[in-house]
C-alpha cells in the first residue's frame, strides 16, 4: 500500500435534530475563540486492534460507533443572533484512512495523518467531528487512532470510544449509549438543570472571594521568543510513589499530585492560598457514565496552604477538588461577567489525565530508570502562566509524564525544568514520611533581569 490511503464509509443514525448547545459546548466554543487561546480543538484516542480482525469488520465497527453516538455526527453553527446550535445529522460519511506504519518517516506518527492535519481546516458547520486512522503493518491492521473535535468529545469520551470500538470488534456491547448532548441540553434548561447552573455560578463567586489577587508577582524576566514553553519529564518512579502516598493520605493520586504542585507554587511565590483551574468531569449521573460529548468544564478552586504539614494540604486539596466536582456545570457567559469584575489571577491550571486511566494493580519496576526531560513545544500565546498536565505514556505503562506549560516572563526555561524535577523529588521524599511545609525545599527563583 502507499503511505496513506483514504476512504469514506457511510453511516445511518436514528434521528436528525437541531437543538440548542450544551453549556459545555458553549464554554468550549468561547475558549477556542479567545484571541490568546492556543488551538486545542482536537483530540485523539486509540489502541491496538484485536488479532486477525478484517478491514471490513473495522469499517463496520467505526460506522456503528458513529450511529450509536449522536455527538460524532453533529454539526455546530452560530445563528444570526449569535446562538450556538447543534445539528445532529442522520446520514453521512466518515473519513477513514489507512497508514502504512513501515513507510512512516522517523519523525512521523499516525497522528500526522489525522483530519486536522489536512490542508483544509475542519469546518464544524459542514463536517462531522469524527474520523479514524488505521495503522497497517505487512498488510495487517494493527493499530487504530480516532480523531474527535473537542466540541463533540472530552477526554473521558475518547476513552469510552476507544474501548467501545474494541468491544464492537470483539463481538458487541452490553450497555446502551449514555445521554446524548441534545438531551443534556434539554436537561440543563429544566428547573433542575437551572438550579445546578446557579450552584456552579455561586461556587465561582465564593472561590473568587477566597482567592489571592495574584499568584505570581509582576514579571521579573525578559520573555523568550516564543514566550510560552512546555517541558516534560517521563518518570518510572512516580506511579509507585503516588500509589503509596494516596493510600497513606486516604486520597486520590490526583489530590496528592495537585497538593505537591500547590505547595511548591506557594513556596515559590510566597502566597498562602493557591487559586487553580481544575477540570470537572460532570459525569455524576448514571445516565452520563457512557456518554460521549463535551461534558467537562474548567472550574476555579482555592487550596489553603496555611497548614503545618503536607498531609494537611492534601486534605485541603481533596476538599477543594470535591467542591469542583459538585459544582462543575455553569453558564460561561455568567462566569465571564463575574470574572470581568474581579482582579483575581486565573492563570494557574492543572489537569490529571493519568489517574482516570491508570491500572492500580500494575506493579512498578524494581529499579526505575532515570527520569528524562525534554522540551515538548513552544508557542507565542496562551492564557496561562502555569499549566501542569499529568499523562499516561502509551509506549510504556510503567511511566507517568508530567508536562508543564509556563510563561517564560515568570518562569524562565531553567525554572520550568526545575519545577518538574522538584515535584518528582518532593513526592519521592514523602514516601519516607510526611513533611512539615517549612522543611520542603522551594524551587529557586532566579534573580530578576534588568
Amino acid at each position: 500500500m502507499t503511505r496513506y490511503s483514504p476512504c469514506r464509509i457511510p453511516f445511518r443514525g436514528d434521528r436528525a435534530v437541531t437543538a440548542p448547545c450544551t453549556v459545555g459546548q458553549w464554554d468550549f466554543w468561547l475558549r477556542t475563540h479567545r484571541p490568546d487561546e492556543p488551538s486545542f480543538g482536537d483530540m485523539t484516542a486509540g489502541g491496538t486492534l484485536p488479532d486477525g480482525i478484517s478491514i471490513a469488520t473495522i469499517l463496520s465497527g467505526l460506522g456503528a460507533l458513529v450511529e450509536r453516538h449522536e455527538s460524532l455526527r453533529t454539526l455546530f453553527r452560530l445563528t444570526d443572533d449569535g446562538t450556538l446550535v447543534q445539528e445532529v445529522v442522520a446520514e453521512g460519511e466518515v473519513d477513514v484512512g489507512f497508514v502504512d506504519l513501515a513507510a512512516l518517516g522517523p519523525e512521523e506518527t499516525v497522528g500526522d495523518w489525522s483530519p486536522f492535519c489536512a490542508e483544509a481546516p475542519h469546518d464544524p458547520a459542514t463536517m462531522i467531528p469524527f474520523g479514524a486512522r488505521i495503522g497497517m503493518l505487512d498488510g495487517r491492521p494493527v493499530f487504530f487512532q480516532l480523531w474527535m473535535s473537542h466540541l463533540a468529545a472530552d477526554f473521558i469520551s475518547g476513552r469510552i470510544l476507544a474501548d467501545e470500538l474494541v468491544h464492537l470488534l470483539e463481538g458487541g456491547l452490553d450497555h446502551p449509549p449514555g445521554l446524548a448532548p441534545v438531551d443534556v441540553a434539554e436537561e440543563e434548561r429544566s428547573p433542575r438543570g437551572r438550579r445546578a447552573l446557579a450552584r456552579g455560578l455561586e461556587h465561582w463567586r465564593r472561590e473568587l472571594a477566597a482567592a489571592p489577587p495574584r499568584m505570581f508577582p509582576a514579571a521579573r524576566h525578559k520573555p523568550q521568543t516564543p514566550r510560552y514553553w512546555r517541558g516534560g519529564i517521563r518518570s518510572q518512579a512516580l506511579p509507585t510513589a503516588l500509589t503509596v502516598l494516596a493510600e497513606r493520605y486516604r486520597a486520590g493520586p490526583t489530590h496528592v499530585m495537585l497538593a505537591a504542585t500547590a505547595v511548591l507554587l506557594g513556596r515559590h511565590t510566597g502566597v498562602d492560598r493557591c487559586a487553580v483551574r481544575l477540570m470537572a468531569g460532570n459525569r455524576v449521573s448514571p445516565a452520563l457514565r457512557h456518554a460521549v460529548g463535551n461534558l467537562a468544564q474548567e472550574v476555579l478552586t482555592v487550596i489553603d496552604l496555611s497548614g503545618d504539614t503536607f498531609g494537611e494540604v492534601v486534605r485541603n486539596t481533596w476538599a477543594a477538588s470535591l467542591r469542583v466536582q459538585r459544582n462543575g456545570r455553569f453558564d460561561a457567559d455568567d462566569v465571564a461577567a463575574l470574572t470581568a469584575g474581579s482582579d483575581v489571577d486565573l492563570a494557574i491550571a492543572f489537569n490529571d489525565l493519568w489517574t482516570p486511566v491508570r491500572d492500580p494493580g500494575l506493579p512498578g519496576p524494581e529499579a526505575p530508570l532515570p527520569t528524562t526531560f525534554h522540551w515538548e513545544r513552544k508557542r507565542d500565546r496562551a492564557t496561562v502562566t502555569f499549566f501542569l498536565e499529568v499523562h499516561e505514556d502509551l509506549s510504556d505503562t510503567s511511566v507517568i509524564r508530567l508536562s508543564l506549560l509556563a510563561d517564560t516572563a515568570h518562569l524562565p526555561p531553567p525554572t520550568i525544568r526545575a519545577f518538574l524535577f522538584g515535584i518528582e523529588r518532593l513526592l519521592l521524599s514523602l514516601v519516607d514520611g510526611d513533611l512539615r511545609l517549612a522543611e520542603i525545599e522551594p524551587i529557586e527563583r532566579p534573580p530578576a533581569e534588568p
